[in-house]
């Protein structure tokens, strides 16, 4: 009984921190939406429009903090 209790505890605070990672990717996606131009020093590496859907992906999935990928979807501050 108390492995399972355990697990369960465990389990809500894995689920908790995707919760903080997709919060902070779906964020960092919105604003990236309102500005898809990729700035100038950076169209010669990812084009001239900024791949949302790629940075998001690579928030929300290979990053455990949801990390935005500043380097290819710079944010417009």
């Amino acid at each position: 009984m108390t492995v399972t209790a355990y697990l369960a505890k465990e389990e809500k605070i894995e689920a908790a921190r995707r919760r903080k990672r997709d919060e902070a990717c779906v964020a960092k996606d919105k604003e990236g939406l309102k500005y898809p131009d990729q700035p100038e020093w950076n169209r010669g590496d990812f084009g001239e429009k900024k791949d949302c859907l790629s940075c998001f992906q690579e928030c929300s999935q290979h990053s455990r903090e949801g990390k935005w990928p500043e380097y290819k979807c710079p944010s417009p501050n």
